[in-house]
C-alpha cells in the first residue's frame, strides 16, 4: 500500500472519530458489565481522563491550538500534551480546532458545527455540518508536527492500543484507553450542548457542575466573551483547573 492510500485510511476525519467514540462507550459499558471496576483501576481511570481531557483536550487542544491563549513554557511540553489529546480519542489537533473556530465564528446560528438548537442527542452523537475547506485552521497546517498527527492519527491510536493490549491485556485496553476515552468524547459533547442551553434558550451560559467533566469549560459564557483569555474564570470562586494548570504547570500566561 503507498503511503497516500495509507495517509487515507489513517487520517482523522469526523466520521471515524464518531465510530471510535460510540465504540469505545459501547465496549467500556460491556467492559464494566463483565468485570466491574476496583478501586486501583478507577484511579488510573481518573488519571487517564485528567491527562487527557485537561492536560490534552481542554489545555492544549482548546486553549492553545484553537485560541493560541497562552505559549508553552518548553516545545517538548507542547508536543507532549499534544500527543496527550490524541490519545483520548478527539481527532487531530487540526480536525478539532477547525471545528471549534467555526463554533466560535458562528456560535449558535445555523453555520454553528455543534449548534445546540438541533437537539441533545444529535449533539452527543457529533451530528455535525462543517464548512468544508481549510481557511479556518491556515497556520496550523503549516506545522509539520500537527499534519503528520493529523494523517497518521488513527496509525498511532492503534500502535497505542496494541501496546496496551500486549502489556496488560483487554483489562489495560479497557482502563488506559476505551473508557478514559469515551469518558473525555462524553464530556465534551455534553458540553456543546448543556452550556449551550437555558431554559429553551441557545447560546453561551456557565454551568458550574459541568465543570467536574470538563475542568474550567464549564464557565463557558465566560471562554466566550474572552475566548483569547487562558483561564475562564472570572471570579474567585470561579475555579478553573486547566487555566491552573497553565498558569503553574505547563505555560507562560499572555494574560494576568
Amino acid at each position: 500500500m503507498d503511503s497516500t492510500k495509507i495517509i487515507k485510511v489513517t487520517e482523522a476525519t469526523i466520521d471515524k472519530t464518531r465510530l471510535l467514540y460510540i465504540g469505545n462507550i459501547l465496549f467500556s459499558l460491556l467492559y464494566l458489565g463483565i468485570y466491574g471496576i476496583t478501586w486501583n483501576n478507577l484511579l488510573i481511570i481518573l488519571g487517564m481522563f485528567f491527562v487527557m481531557n485537561c492536560l490534552g483536550v481542554t489545555v492544549t487542544y482548546h486553549r492553545y491550538w484553537s485560541h493560541k491563549s497562552f505559549v508553552f513554557k518548553h516545545r517538548w511540553i507542547e508536543k507532549l500534551c499534544t500527543l496527550f489529546a490524541l490519545l483520548s480519542g478527539s481527532g487531530s489537533a487540526i480536525g478539532w480546532a477547525n471545528i471549534h473556530r467555526q463554533h466560535h465564528k458562528h456560535s449558535d446560528k445555523y453555520e454553528d458545527p455543534h449548534q445546540a438548537e438541533k437537539g441533545f442527542f444529535k449533539i452527543l452523537l457529533m451530528d455535525y455540518k462543517l464548512e468544508a475547506g481549510h481557511r479556518y485552521i491556515v497556520d496550523l497546517l503549516r506545522n509539520k508536527f500537527l499534519v503528520k498527527t493529523h494523517q497518521y492519527y488513527f496509525l498511532l491510536l492503534l500502535a497505542y492500543c496494541i501496546l496496551l493490549y500486549s502489556v496488560w491485556g483487554v483489562h489495560g485496553l479497557a482502563i488506559g484507553f476505551c473508557i478514559p476515552s469515551g469518558i473525555t468524547m462524553l464530556s465534551e459533547n455534553l458540553t456543546n450542548f448543556v452550556n449551550h442551553y437555558k431554559e429553551d434558550k441557545y447560546g453561551p451560559s456557565n454551568v458550574w457542575w459541568m465543570n467536574v467533566l470538563s475542568f474550567g469549560d464549564g464557565w463557558h459564557k465566560n471562554h466566550h466573551d474572552n475566548p483569547g483569555n487562558y483561564t475562564t474564570s472570572n471570579k474567585w470562586y470561579q475555579l478553573d483547573v486547566s487555566g491552573l494548570c497553565i498558569k503553574y504547570l505547563v505555560g507562560k500566561v499572555k494574560h494576568g
